[in-house]
């Protein structure tokens, strides 16, 4: 009405996603970085990734689709990791009692990274996992790093229990892994 293009649009951080957010963290760490991190460009090796518990929707008595859950097709917790969007690891979990643990071995990232956790081998290519999280391996802290349930894209609230959370172990990789990265591809 008054012209503007975006008038009647709040695009305030309290609506933007975790991931938005997440990247926009980013572009405001470059802009005002002196000289770019030291490991910008360098390949990372993610070991581990160990949820506080296993989600309500895994199982054997129902499983995730878009938004909600439908009885009868659950399955054990899997864990899909994508770069640029193509799949390069998926493990189911290696335990279930109190924490829920994936051991990656030593995958070697560069890039845009997502994490997504799916109920069983559901056909990942028409429905929403139950959580992801995105990020890039410039920006993120080596070491052991927890991400609470509002730091994941989670499509469903209600397929998370209450206080849940995510560990991932992500280190540096040293030269013995230079090689495991194409060339040229971050």
């Amino acid at each position: 009405p008054n012209g503007t293009p975006l008038s009647g649009m709040s695009l305030t951080v309290e609506h933007a996603k975790p991931a938005q957010r997440r990247y926009a963290q980013y572009f405001v760490n470059v802009l005002h970085a002196p000289v770019l991190s030291h490991y910008q460009r360098a390949p990372v090796v993610l070991r581990r990734v160990v949820l506080s518990s296993s989600p309500f929707v895994c199982g054997d008595e129902q499983y995730a689709v878009g938004t909600h859950t439908a009885p009868g097709w659950g399955g054990h917790p899997t864990l899909v990791i994508y770069r640029r969007g193509e799949e390069i690891w998926q493990g189911q979990a290696e335990t279930e009692v109190d924490l829920v643990g994936f051991d990656l071995g030593d995958l070697v990232v560069v890039g845009d990274i997502a994490i997504t956790l799916w109920a069983g081998t559901r056909m990942r290519r028409h429905e929403a996992p139950i959580f992801s999280y995105a990020f890039n391996t410039g920006f993120v802290d080596r070491g052991l790093f927890r991400l609470s349930a509002r730091q994941l894209e989670v499509p469903n609230p209600t397929a998370l229990p209450e206080n849940f959370f995510v560990d991932v172990t992500c280190v540096e990789a040293g030269s013995e892994h230079s090689g495991d990265v194409e060339a040229g591809s971050e």
